[in-house]
């Protein structure tokens, strides 16, 4: 593998739209923009500011969370607000209790921020808010989507 400065490349590489896809020199801007974040001094992957970078909606990852006397890492998904129940690639329950009803359309849609179903989801519900500070987030590791671990 070789490591590339994602931001550095994105500042300065020359994009190539064909057919309405941008890419750069033949890799498409969206795997670029998407590719994990290493802190070059330490060869780690970099938790992401999920208010000023945050995932793509309904698209599972990890986060951290602040649990008050500690932090916990579980996997998550976010909702930008904008996905109905309909649209959504998970199953809700009682949507009718926590989206956030559209008239026009006659439907529910997910309330903007984070949801998660294995740490703070009580035994009886499928998705649960996270109701404690989401203060970073990174990609899931390949592996555990490969084996359809997450």
């Amino acid at each position: 593998m070789t490591l590339i400065d994602r931001n550095e490349l994105l500042k300065h590489e020359v994009m190539i739209i064909t057919k309405g896809n941008a890419a750069f020199h033949g890799v498409p801007s969206s795997l670029i923009e998407t590719a994990p974040v290493i802190d070059f001094k330490n060869l780690q992957p970099v938790w992401r500011n999920p208010e000023a970078d945050p995932p793509k909606a309904e698209t599972e990852v990890l986060v951290l969370v602040d649990c008050g006397k500690g932090y916990c890492i579980t996997t998550a998904f976010y909702e930008d607000g904008t996905v109905s129940q309909y649209e959504s690639l998970w199953q809700w329950e009682d949507v009718d209790d926590y989206g956030i009803y559209d008239e026009e359309e006659d439907l529910y849609r997910l309330k903007k921020g984070w949801w998660e179903y294995r740490h703070f989801t009580p035994d009886d519900a499928l998705e649960c808010p996270i109701d404690k500070p989401v203060v970073g987030w990174m990609p899931l590791p390949e592996k555990l989507k490969k084996e359809g671990v997450a």
